[in-house]
C-alpha cells in the first residue's frame, strides 16, 4: 500500500510539473506574439533605488543600467545620454525599474534653491488637489496660466417655497423648467490668468532656465500649486476644491469680463443649438470662422465686451435678480469682492503678475 501511495504522489508531482511548464510556455508565447515586430529601444533604467540628492556620477556606477523596452512605450523625455545627468543631483527619490527621464537630475544650485525664492515679491502659494477631468484633461504644465471656474450648488426652483396649489400657471412652468433644464448647476468665472507654479514636484521654469521640449505631457491632474497675491489666495482657498475647474489658455489671451448664465435663461429653456444667434460654441459661422476671425460668425454670439448678445442688462453683474450670481469681475454687490477696476487679479490687470 505504501509503495502504491508513493507512485501516486510521484505521478501527481510529474503532472503538476508538466502543467506548470505548459502554462509557462503559453505565457511566453503570448509575450512573444505581443512583442513580435515591435521595435525595441534602449533606455536607462534604475536598477536600485536612488535617494534624493544622489550625484549623477554615483548613480551611474551603482544604480543605472541600459535596458530594452518596446519603442512605443518609451517616454518622449527619456534620457538618451548619461552625460545629461553628469554634474547633477537627483531631484527626488527614484525607485527600481523607473526609466530615467530629463529633469530627474538637476543642477545642484537649483536643488539648493529655496522654493520661496521662486516666488515673485508680493505672491504666496496655495495648493489644490484636482483630478484630471477638472485640470484641463491633465494637459497642464508648470508655468501655464489658466482661467479658474467654480461650479455652484444646483439651481433652486424660483417658487419652490410656495405650496403647489397656490402657484400660478406661469410660476409652475418656471419651477418645472428649472427641474428639466440640462443646466443643473451654475458655473462662474472665478479668476482669470491664474499662474501655475508647480504640479506635484515639477516646478515652472525660471527666467533664463533652459526648457527641454518633450512634447505634450498628460499629467493626470494631482496637487497643483498656484501663485497669487494673499487676498486672491484667501478667496480661492475659501472655495471647495471639488467645485474648481481649470481651463487652459492660448498664448496672448487677454482677460475680460464674461457674462454668466442666469436663471432667467435657464427658465427660457432655449439651448444654444436651438438659437440661430449661437448654433455652435463659436457662433453661427462655426469653428473655422471663429479661428479665421470672421466677426460675422463670432461676434453675433458675443459682443465686444464679452457679454452675450441678447442680454439686455448692461449692469446686471452682481444684481440681485441674477440668481446665478454676478460675474466675479464686477458689481459693487459682488460677494467675491472688488469691482472691475479695484481688484487687478479679477479685472485682468496684469500689473501684479510675474514679469
Amino acid at each position: 500500500m505504501t509503495s502504491r501511495r508513493t507512485l501516486i504522489l510521484i505521478a501527481a508531482i510529474a503532472i503538476g510539473t508538466v502543467a506548470s511548464y505548459v502554462l509557462w510556455s503559453y505565457i511566453q508565447g503570448v509575450k512573444d506574439d505581443l512583442n513580435e515586430g515591435a521595435q525595441q529601444a534602449d533606455v536607462f533604467m534604475v536598477i536600485t533605488d536612488i535617494p534624493e540628492g544622489t550625484r549623477g556620477e554615483d548613480a551611474q556606477r551603482t544604480s543605472i543600467e541600459v535596458r530594452q523596452i518596446p519603442n512605443n512605450i518609451k517616454p518622449a523625455n527619456a534620457v538618451t545620454d548619461l552625460a545629461q545627468i553628469t554634474g547633477k543631483v537627483a531631484l527626488s527619490n527614484m525607485v527600481t525599474n523607473e526609466i530615467l527621464k530629463v529633469g530627474d537630475f538637476i543642477d545642484p544650485s537649483v536643488k539648493q534653491t529655496s522654493f520661496s525664492d521662486l516666488l515673485p515679491e508680493g505672491m504666496v502659494t496655495a495648493s489644490i488637489n484636482i483630478d484630471r477631468v477638472r485640470a484641463a484633461g491633465g494637459f497642464l504644465a508648470p508655468g501655464d496660466e489658466v482661467n479658474m471656474m467654480v461650479v455652484g450648488e444646483p439651481w433652486e426652483q424660483p417658487f419652490g417655497s410656495i405650496p403647489d396649489d397656490e402657484l400660478t400657471e406661469e410660476q409652475r412652468r418656471d419651477n418645472n423648467a428649472v427641474g428639466g433644464t440640462p443646466y443643473q448647476a451654475p458655473g462662474r468665472w472665478f479668476y482669470q490668468k491664474v499662474k501655475i507654479l508647480a504640479i506635484e514636484d515639477r516646478l515652472a521654469p525660471r527666467a533664463g532656465e533652459e526648457v527641454v521640449d518633450t512634447g505634450v505631457t498628460v499629467t493626470g491632474g494631482g496637487i497643483i500649486t498656484i501663485a497669487a497675491p494673499p487676498d486672491a489666495i484667501l478667496r480661492i482657498m475659501s472655495v471647495p476644491s471639488s467645485a474648481i475647474v481649470f481651463t487652459l489658455l492660448p498664448d496672448g489671451y487677454e482677460a475680460k469680463v464674461w457674462n454668466n448664465l442666469t436663471l432667467d435663461e435657464v427658465i427660457e429653456d432655449i439651448l444654444p443649438g436651438e438659437d440661430e444667434n449661437y448654433l455652435t460654441p463659436y457662433g453661427p459661422g462655426g469653428y473655422n470662422a471663429f479661428i479665421d476671425g470672421d466677426t460675422e460668425g463670432a461676434s453675433i454670439a458675443f459682443g465686444e465686451d464679452g457679454r452675450q448678445i441678447g442680454d439686455t442688462s448692461s449692469d446686471n453683474i452682481g444684481d440681485d435678480d441674477n440668481r446665478a450670481g454676478g460675474n466675479t469681475g464686477g458689481g459693487t454687490d459682488n460677494p467675491f469682492g472688488g469691482t472691475e477696476t479695484d481688484d487687478p487679479a479679477v479685472a485682468g490687470d496684469d500689473s501684479g503678475e510675474e514679469e
